[in-house]
């Protein structure tokens, strides 16, 4: 879809202690705040929602109350809902008319757990937004490698390191490289959560405050989503601004806003290395603009886990030369659970106001590199309009499958590999490809390859079936 004079009126974040639904009314405030006009909030007509981990049914609704945009539509984005489809359902919104302002607002809070719920937030919503059922494969789900997240994408990095020809030293260094730039970027940022900066020295090593995860990843090198963050974006068009009365030289035009909606479970991808999808919204993206999105100034990757970065700079063809993050990324800034886009996306808008007529990239991760987001914003708006849409159908024909065998057989070759420990001890899990092209996921607390799985040099060896 192409659609014309969609912009950001305002954007606002609340870092803080209290409560998740008092920070994100402090969020949606500072974004009116941050547009120059207060009316602009009770001209809200659309609230929309990622769920948290808080337990309230509709925080949207006790905001509408709260802000004067009492008959305001809510919607909740559930788990699983790419955090950039929230924004293209806004920027839709706008664009046909349905809504005039869209208000985007996510956040988390670290009393979530210890507070009962505001009897205000109380459901359900107008509208919930589901995530597609087969998200991951009953069989990751019956080995564990739905949740904890780090266990997939674990997986993912040996994988690619194997891909890449490296060993385990070799691989945590430039692990520990990459995420040295993301702490030293968080170290400049006053609002990070773990500001403290953190050498490649300490991130490649195990360490009492760096524990091992799941090999190779340590604490520091995942999201850390227990934080006290709260991020609103205003969505509406140059029109509304205009009959509010609204200044629109601080109005940030979108350039860009895609998704692909495609499934497929982490363990029925055929290559683990790579993120199919991600480039087929990085080509589009690319086209649209004229340019490739390596020469955009401003960026932000999400960044759940080093792996994600690098399979995203990979498909994107991002030079890492320069820095990926304007917060320090979701290790260092913190990442608010399912919220960290509107994190990005509000830090967006000052830099690109600081850099007038500048690019700003903002990509998503939806689950396990499973359904992807890219938006490219700015100060001017272009020529082409805004190229906003779901490009499922040609990810799907990009992304190469493979069958999975629920019960392995003979000998099995290792393709990728981690261990940890959980309530029960050591255990190992290794996705292996059997002589008929199958997959196999092998879960397994036989300390010899308990042992072997921990090491990326397992990739290639051959194993008996359990």
């Amino acid at each position: 879809m192409i659609s014309h004079g969609i912009v950001i009126a305002g954007a606002g974040v609340a870092h803080e202690s209290a409560e998740a639904l008092d920070l994100m009314e402090h969020a949606a405030r500072q974004a009116a705040s941050d547009a120059g006009n207060a009316a602009l909030l009770r001209s809200i007509d659309t609230i929309i929602t990622p769920r948290g981990t808080w337990n309230y049914d509709d925080p949207g609704r006790a905001l509408a109350r709260r802000v004067g945009a009492d008959t305001a539509t809510t919607i909740v984005g559930e788990l699983g809902v790419s955090q950039q489809g929230l924004m293209n359902e806004a920027i839709d919104l706008v664009a046909r008319r349905a809504s005039r302002a869209v208000l985007v607002v996510g956040g988390e809070s670290r009393r979530h757990n210890r507070e009962k719920p505001y009897s205000e937030a109380v459901g359900p919503p107008d509208r919930t937004m589901d995530r597609p059922l087969d998200f991951v494969d009953p069989l990751e789900i019956e080995v564990g490698l739905a949740f904890p997240a780090v266990r997939s994408y674990a997986l993912i990095q040996q994988a690619l390191a194997s891909a890449q020809g490296l060993d385990d030293q070799a691989s945590a260094d430039k692990t520990a490289a990459l995420w040295a730039t993301f702490s030293e970027v968080a170290s400049r940022n006053p609002l990070a959560a773990f500001g403290e900066q953190r050498t490649a020295a300490f991130l490649a090593t195990a360490s009492r405050t760096n524990q091992v995860l799941a090999t190779p990843y340590l604490r520091w090198h995942a999201s850390q989503w227990s934080v006290d963050q709260a991020a609103a974006i205003i969505i509406t068009s140059v029109e509304h601004l205009g009959a509010l009365g609204a200044d629109p030289s601080r109005a940030i035009h979108a350039h860009v806003a895609l998704e692909s909606s495609h499934v497929v479970p982490l363990a029925r991808r055929r290559d683990l290395a790579s993120w199919p999808a991600m480039g087929v919204l990085g080509h589009a993206a690319g086209h649209h603009l004229g340019i490739s999105l390596d020469d955009i100034a401003h960026r932000e990757v999400y960044s759940c886990f080093p792996v994600a970065v690098a399979v995203q700079a990979a498909e994107l063809g991002l030079s890492t030369d320069r820095d990926l993050t304007l917060t320090g990324g979701m290790t260092f800034a913190g990442g608010p659970f399912n919220s960290f886009v509107l994190q990005s996306t509000a830090a967006m808008v000052p830099a690109l106001r600081e850099d007038p007529g500048s690019l700003g990239l903002v990509t998503t991760v939806s689950g396990l590199l499973t359904k992807p987001g890219l938006a490219v914003w700015s100060t001017e708006a272009h020529a082409g309009g805004t190229l906003s849409g779901d490009l499922g159908a040609e990810a799907g024909r990009r992304t190469a499958t493979i069958e999975l065998d629920p019960h392995p057989s003979g000998r099995l070759v290792v393709e990728t590999s981690t261990t940890f420990t959980d309530d029960d001890g050591p255990r190992g899990i290794a996705f292996a490809r059997g002589a008929d092209d199958r997959r196999s996921i092998i879960s397994t607390r036989d300390p010899s390859l308990v042992e072997s799985f921990s090491n990326v040099e397992a990739i290639g060896t051959t194993i008996s079936a359990p």
